[in-house]
């Protein structure tokens, strides 16, 4: 770790992350500069190499100076029996060449003549068929024929250069609504009521802008480096890792998939993987953990954690993804530990044979941040350095950070920030989403059930109470619990600090017990785990998924709790006894739709059905005369001496 700046000191810096938008400059100001201290005549078009005394890497500038034109809608109309044939459960669309197709919903999608591109993806396998979850968390997809060369068909009476069917899907994912009115516009769209045609189908195509919505637009310089890097890194004789930094807001997720995307169309011989290292907003795993995944179909849309690009029920050492649980949603919580895990992910990149390693970085480019991409640089070979900002000049970690003189090839681009329209969500809405439905989701049926939880019986847990090593030994259940950044806890209070809270399931090989320490221990109660002892051995951990407690019971040495993991494969690896169960709880905060859903408000006459008058323990209305019900004002204009 470098020197310069410790992981503790750095906290104090951590929340100094540069606004993105309070650059003082315009770009094109700094576009001119550039080319008056050059003093060259370098086409407005061109990019051009500056030779720092890198070694073999070099550091390129794009000096593109074209207008970026967001996509917001389709750009053609459609006409039955013209160019669109309805169905009923998919719809035949001819698109020409200069036609833009933007979709907002859930949708099968499958080429019947022609090539399509879709956000850097080429589709031209009539056997192929993605499924595509386009709702308002990402860029809505943006399809538009690959080729200029029109055909004649079967289907139309004139020639098109591409022929797609959409095929309805629906994976009950529109019913979060049920869960939470606040997701109701993730899917649905104002277009719907204005046009019947779209009524029968789980899609709509959307013919006028959406409030803040845009589709996957790409910058004709990126298009042209997209390209080029994609060729240079599956050519390459080793195995390249591709960093790409910038301010938050600036595009690097974006570029991270259209660049698999198109690693995947060039029918790359490596293998691609992705490193994503931002426990707070991660896009491959759950919040609170990082991952490295293998990438095997195309990144469109919102992803589904349980497809099968990131399916997490196996974390095993043969599996194609490895996931570490972090428990924060912030990487300077704990500094330390963060490190910790990310490392060994670094150490699966550096055994990594015939592989592409992308890697999307967090959003803070001073403080911390600096400290994490100071540590990545010190233990892999970063072959692509890709900046994404506002204006060509080096942001500070650039200069701060001593980087690989003899490999590292960065390259500069300009990035998508500016825009007027943009995500209006917020990271905690974005976790929660993820957080809401992954644990509704049912693998069997692999759809998902947005009904309480509270209404469905969870699974019955038995736990140990005692810390002798021969009986942990010979139990199969749960061993211990461990709580992080919990000191002073009293093990009286255990089911009450469970109960209604996210814990990670994890188990360590048997051999591991004698490494562990109880730090509480009293009859009929789980033991509590030392955390500090739990870390240590967190290199074995085998992560399965995510639980949320739904009850502790004292009297017979039982955790009730709720998951969508395969039970089942846990319970072999627990059966074999090379294993042990223990529950981790972080800081992941439940989703309050989970305590009290809108479902759950019904009228006296359906609770009678259960012997009850009303729901227990919850009130419609807020009343001064019960305890928490009077609203307290936090004093702010306290000054101490």
């Amino acid at each position: 770790m470098s020197a310069r700046l410790s992981a503790f000191a750095a906290l104090n810096n951590s929340d100094s992350d540069s606004n993105p938008n309070s650059n003082s400059n315009s770009d094109s100001e700094n576009e001119n500069d550039l080319s008056q201290q050059n003093n060259s005549n370098i086409p407005p078009n061109s990019i051009f190499s500056i030779d720092l005394g890198l070694g073999n890497g070099s550091v390129s500038y794009d000096s593109s100076n074209n207008q970026f034109i967001p996509i917001l809608n389709s750009n053609f109309t459609l006409s039955k029996s013209e160019n669109i044939i309805y169905n009923d459960d998919h719809i035949i669309l001819g698109l020409h060449y200069a036609n833009i197709l933007v979709i907002k919903g859930q949708y099968k999608l499958s080429i019947i003549q022609g090539s399509l591109l879709i956000d850097s993806y080429i589709l031209n396998d009539p056997n192929q068929e993605l499924i595509i979850n386009a709702s308002n968390l990402n860029s809505l997809p943006c399809l538009k024929p690959l080729k200029k060369d029109n055909k004649s068909n079967n289907l139309f009476k004139i020639s098109f250069s591409c022929i797609i069917k959409l095929s309805n899907f629906n994976d009950n994912m529109s019913d979060l609504t049920l869960l939470s009115p606040h997701y109701k516009s993730l899917y649905s769209s104002d277009q719907i009521s204005k046009n019947s045609t779209c009524l029968n189908y789980t899609f709509t195509i959307l013919h006028e802008p959406e409030q803040n919505k845009i589709a996957t637009s790409i910058p004709d310089s990126w298009e042209y480096h997209l390209k080029n890097l994609s060729i240079n890194l599956s050519s390459s004789s080793s195995s390249p890792v591709v960093l790409i930094i910038g301010n938050k807001n600036t595009g690097k997720s974006t570029f991270l998939k259209l660049l698999a995307n198109t690693l995947l169309s060039i029918n790359c011989e490596k293998s691609i993987q992705v490193l994503d290292m931002d426990p707070g907003q991660p896009e491959f795993c759950l919040p609170g953990c990082i991952t490295l995944s293998k990438i095997k179909n195309p990144l469109l849309g919102t992803i589904n954690l349980f497809n099968s690009n990131f399916n997490n029920s196996d974390n095993s050492d043969n599996s194609d993804n490895l996931i570490k649980f972090y428990g924060f949603t912030s990487p300077n919580i704990q500094p330390l530990f963060y490190l910790y895990q990310l490392n060994q992910l670094l150490n699966k990149i550096n055994n990594c044979k015939n592989t592409i390693t992308l890697i999307n970085s967090p959003g803070w480019v001073k403080g911390f941040g600096t400290e994490i991409l100071s540590n990545l640089n010190n233990s892999i070979n970063i072959t692509n350095l890709i900046q994404l900002s506002n204006e060509l000049k080096d942001l500070d970690l650039i200069k701060e950070i001593n980087w690989n003189k003899n490999i590292t090839n960065i390259l500069k681009l300009q990035s998508i920030n500016n825009l007027s329209i943009s995500n209006s969500y917020s990271p905690l809405f974005i976790r929660n989403f993820k957080l809401l439905s992954y644990m509704h989701y049912n693998l069997i049926n692999k759809n998902f059930d947005f009904n309480p939880l509270i209404f469905k019986s969870p699974y019955r847990v038995s736990y140990i109470s005692n810390f002798d090593i021969k009986k942990l030994n010979n139990f199969n259940g749960i061993i211990g619990i461990s709580i992080f950044d919990s000191q002073g806890i009293n093990i009286l209070d255990l089911p009450q600090i469970l109960e209604c809270q996210f814990m990670s399931i994890i188990t360590i090989p048997i051999n591991e017990l004698i490494n562990l320490n109880n730090s509480q221990n009293l009859i009929n109660y789980p033991n509590l785990i030392n955390e500090m002892s739990i870390k240590s051995i967190s290199k074995n951990w085998k992560f399965y998924g995510l639980c949320v407690i739904h009850s502790v019971d004292i009297e017979n040495n039982n955790i009730n709790l709720y998951t969508p993991i395969n039970i089942n494969k846990l319970i072999n690896s627990l059966n074999s006894n090379f294993e042990k169960l223990l529950l981790i709880k972080g800081r992941q905060d439940l989703p309050i739709e989970e305590i009290y859903s809108s479902q759950i408000l019904k009228k006296s006459s359906y609770w009678s059905n259960f012997g009850l008058s009303a729901l227990p323990y919850i009130s419609e209305s807020v009343s001064n005369e019960v305890v928490g019900g009077k609203t307290v004002g936090i004093r702010r204009n306290i000054q101490r001496r």
